[in-house]
């Protein structure tokens, strides 16, 4: 696969079939007038033929068509059988029809007449640039493949997603609510181990989230370099004494626009796969480095963008992957581990936040000889921002006094919700689906500040009964709740970027600071506007 920071002409492997030496010399003088810088291997008989070709390769093969006790249709017939495109050009002293009919059949590049060796430049150079054409188009139309591939395990993951997360949403609710209500014992702990399962099961329902590309994304102007020197400083504890880290970092990295805990998961992920690819100990290689895509770049990458990118590679000297295993590796709860021994789904996150990032990943392994992941981020112009941590101080769940309507078409969910906010002091009013809200709505004589609806549901749709209800109680307020990611909502339902909006499973702690954050806005809004004739005046 075209790699922009690999560039550089490269030496053509020549395999010269001929077991005359005297003709074996004109044809490489013939060769080197060519601009191609070029390698030639030269073998007389069938037996150093076959012993070539079984230690790798060659970039283009010549062979004589007359040669002692083999042919060069044979020696064709052979590099068929190992690989059906690879250049051939056979030489000849003379062109019979048989030999003609023989290269056609075959598949031969071309033929050459010896006395027309002139020709033979020309030849392996469109050879060599008709192979090179096929394979990039095949190269292309697997990657087409691959990628409709996993866009349609990214849709499966994304609604399989949406209904595991209600049925977590009520697991871990009312686990979380007895874990509230017990006193400190057996009963408590084994309450506290639902909830603990829950956020787990939360965990792999997000991780397939990130591969279906559906996660809300916190983009920053970012420089790189931080954020492999947060996670460099946790690696050496993750992946043990056994595996040497080693970090190249570029000091005049561009600045990305990424998230930086998507990226760390990334990079944390791609790490934890390093290791389990090196039991016996090995070496770790985290480099970034700009680079500059172009057009031979986009032959195998039509993904991409031509510009300034910033290349994050991680590399292992580990046990490396066979083709028929790198071409699953994305692919959710794909693992080469055995049973028990992981979910299979560390790097389905890392190519569904890579993309989603607008990134491009590309991955090259060989049994025996290690990995290399390259993860290209288009670079933007600016300064990037400091990579701080906001860590949320520990604090009382916020209570409350004003009436919420929940609407959840769920009734496991909506009976935790509702019994979750009447323990933290609000009046609450419930409804199963948006008629019913309305309903409830206008028999209800007091206000309604809140309205706290899932977005997707039967008949009316949260969005659009939030839109009804605005129509009749303009003044309350609106949170939004789905399974489903804030992004899927903003593609589906067009809500907007800084509309209210909380994913499921969540906890009740943020489910509280939600209502509260939702409702004060509110509160400092209405305060604003009754300052305002006075400010007037």
């Amino acid at each position: 696969m075209a790699d922009p920071s690999d560039h550089g002409e490269q030496t053509v492997r020549v395999l010269l079939l001929e077991d005359d030496a005297e003709d074996a010399a004109l044809l490489q003088a013939q060769l080197r007038q060519s601009d191609m810088p070029m390698q030639f291997e030269l073998v007389g008989d069938e037996a150093q033929y076959l012993a070539a070709l079984d230690r790798g390769l060659p970039d283009i093969v010549l062979a004589d068509y007359r040669l002692r006790g083999y042919s060069g249709l044979d020696a064709l017939r052979e590099l068929r059988r190992r690989d059906p495109q690879l250049p051939f050009i056979l030489v000849s002293g003379t062109l019979t029809d048989e030999v003609a009919a023989g290269c056609c059949d075959l598949g031969a590049s071309d033929y050459i007449l010896k006395d027309r060796l002139a020709r033979l430049p020309r030849a392996v150079h469109r050879a060599l640039g008709e192979h090179r054409l096929r394979t990039e188009n095949a190269r292309a139309e697997e990657e087409l493949r691959q990628a409709q591939k996993m866009e349609a395990i990214g849709r499966l993951a994304g609604g399989i997603a949406h209904d595991f997360n209600n049925l977590l949403m009520v697991m871990r609710g009312f686990a979380e609510l007895l874990c509230v209500n017990l006193p400190s014992g057996p009963e408590r702990r084994n309450a506290e181990k639902i909830v603990g399962a829950a956020d787990r099961a939360a965990r792999l329902v997000a991780q397939l989230l990130a591969f279906g590309r559906k996660q809300v994304l916190s983009l920053r102007p970012l420089d790189l370099n931080e954020c492999v020197g947060e996670v460099g400083r946790l690696l050496p504890r993750v992946l043990g004494e056994h595996i040497e880290i080693v970090v190249h970092p570029d000091a005049h990295l561009r600045t990305v626009k990424l998230d930086p805990m998507q990226i760390e998961q990334v990079l944390m992920n791609l790490a934890i796969n390093a290791r389990d690819a090196m039991p016996e100990g090995g070496r770790l290689l985290i480099e970034t480095r700009n680079v500059d895509v172009d057009r031979e770049f986009l032959r195998c990458h039509a993904e991409a963008s031509p510009g300034p990118y910033v290349l994050l590679c991680v590399s292992d000297n580990g046990c490396g992957m066979a083709s028929e295993t790198r071409q699953h590796i994305f692919e959710p709860f794909f693992t080469t581990k055995a049973p028990g021994k992981g979910t299979g789904l560390g790097l389905a996150p890392v190519y569904g936040i890579v993309r989603q990032s607008d990134g491009v990943i590309w991955v090259y392994s060989e049994p025996g000889k290690g990995t290399t992941f390259k993860l290209y981020f288009p670079a933007i112009a600016g300064a990037s921002e400091p990579l701080a941590r906001a860590r949320a101080a520990a604090s009382e769940v916020p209570l409350g006094h004003e009436t919420v309507l929940v609407v959840e078409d769920e009734d496991g969910v909506r009976d935790a919700m509702t019994m979750f906010l009447r323990r933290s002091g609000y009046t609450v009013l419930e409804a199963s689906h948006g008629e019913r809200a309305l309903e409830v709505a206008r028999a209800f004589r007091g206000d309604i500040d809140l309205m706290v609806t899932d977005v997707v549901m039967p008949g009316v749709n949260g969005r659009e009964l939030a839109r009804r209800l605005a129509g009749e109680r303009p003044m309350t307020r609106v949170l939004f709740v789905s399974g489903y990611s804030g992004s899927a909502m903003a593609e589906q339902f067009a809500l907007q970027p800084d509309t209210p909006f909380l994913e499921k499973p969540f906890t009740w702690d943020a489910f509280a600071r939600k209502v509260r954050e939702v409702l004060d806005q509110a509160r400092l809004v209405t305060e604003a506007a009754e300052r305002a004739p006075a400010l007037i005046h």
